[in-house]
């Protein structure tokens, strides 16, 4: 730890490795690039199986080949440093246990500030999970929908944090890709559209790329996020629909906007789906043609790809115009200097720096010639 760091990340990155987690952590590296941080990171430790489950386990898996594992050990990390302000990315209110084994954490930090990435205005009436909140000075959301009622249910001063995207890393220039990818659906997905989508793609109609496996834990973080974005770069029509849409029980009927919606327009892709209906959405992505709705219950997949297709000087202003307003409004250094104004600290010379980066690219998409997408058959 550096004693000119005035920054505290508490990152679960060394304990924790799925997929959705991800976004949090490409926030995390471009907190650490742009700003004077320390992170720190509990880790899990392996508990052996001894004793007489131990025995029970040898037994079982010699007549069925299956064992007995024990749940890892969480081990929390040591703070010994002062710091102006502490930030903790929270997926859920499940990940407060982690953080209530340091905490020191919080006493070593003049002010604190915690993300929660999932919290449905809802479940804001359940006073047990939300206590260790209360320790926060501040508290964030990305439901924009949730933070009055988490403000009322907590004490806490609450505001709304958009999701955001390393908008140099998804940026398809200076040296466009060929959109060679018709149409990229990633997570969670619309069965009707997937099976239509999924035949046009059979029939050689179209180049669809899509999951086919339920992989959720991964080797590294970063190689992730850069292997996303370079597909998201190749790709015409990505589908973004809004949070949860699968999860109605989830949600109670609340809108909100997700990752996807960044991710595919800092890339350049036009997002097609079951959009947000709330003033964020309409606010966050205002430009023209950046989003055409399909209903989740729909299959009429051919029948939109017909329509963006007919229309290709506009779908190509679009694309422009997604990635210049992902570069000037949609990087994770706008969110974080956010983040700094409610902690009432400055941003740092390296946070101008990256904002110049993001501007000059903004200068090279304009000055670049208008890119059309190649006709399908």
């Amino acid at each position: 730890m550096s004693d000119q760091s005035r920054i505290c990340v508490f990152s679960l990155r060394d304990a924790f490795a799925s997929v959705p987690r991800c976004c949090g952590y490409e926030f995390e590296d471009v907190i650490r690039e742009i700003d004077a941080v320390d992170m720190v990171c509990p880790t899990l430790e392996p508990r052996p199986v001894t004793g007489l489950l131990e025995k029970v386990t040898r037994r079982l898996r010699r007549r069925t080949g299956w064992s007995i594992e024990r749940e890892p050990k969480v081990v929390p990390p040591t703070v010994s440093h002062e710091y102006d302000l502490g930030f903790f990315i929270q997926q859920d209110l499940g990940d407060a246990d982690v953080l209530e084994l340091s905490p020191e954490w919080h006493d070593r930090c003049r002010v604190t500030v915690c993300l929660i990435e999932e919290l449905w205005a809802h479940q804001t009436i359940w006073p047990k999970t939300l206590a260790p909140l209360a320790k926060f000075d501040y508290l964030c959301v990305y439901c924009s929908g949730t933070a009055e009622a988490l403000a009322k249910a907590t004490g806490r001063p609450v505001f709304y944090l958009a999701p955001g995207v390393d908008t140099l890393r998804f940026c398809p220039y200076p040296d466009p890709p060929e959109r060679f990818i018709d149409l990229y659906s990633m997570g969670r997905r619309a069965e009707a559209a997937h099976r239509a989508s999924y035949a046009l793609a059979q029939a050689g109609d179209i180049h669809y790329l899509y999951d086919s496996a339920g992989v959720r834990d991964v080797p590294s973080a970063a190689e992730h996020r850069a292997l996303l974005a370079e597909r998201v770069k190749r790709t015409r029509y990505f589908v973004a629909n809004k949070a949860k849409v699968d999860a109605p029980e989830d949600t109670q009927g609340q809108d909100e906007v997700g990752f996807r919606f960044f991710e595919g327009a800092a890339g350049g892709a036009i997002l097609i789906g079951d959009l947000p209906n709330c003033e964020t959405f309409r606010t966050l992505l205002d430009w023209d043609a950046v989003a055409f709705q399909l209903d989740y219950a729909s299959d009429d997949i051919a029948g939109l790809l017909r329509e963006m297709d007919g229309q290709p000087e506009r779908i190509a202003q679009a694309r422009r115009a997604s990635v210049l307003h992902s570069l000037r409004r949609h990087d994770w250094v706008y969110r974080w200097e956010t983040v700094l104004a409610k902690a009432g600290l400055p941003p740092l010379a390296a946070a101008q720096e990256r904002k110049d980066s993001l501007e000059n690219r903004a200068k090279m998409v304009e000055a670049a010639p208008l890119t059309f997408d190649p006709q399908r058959p």
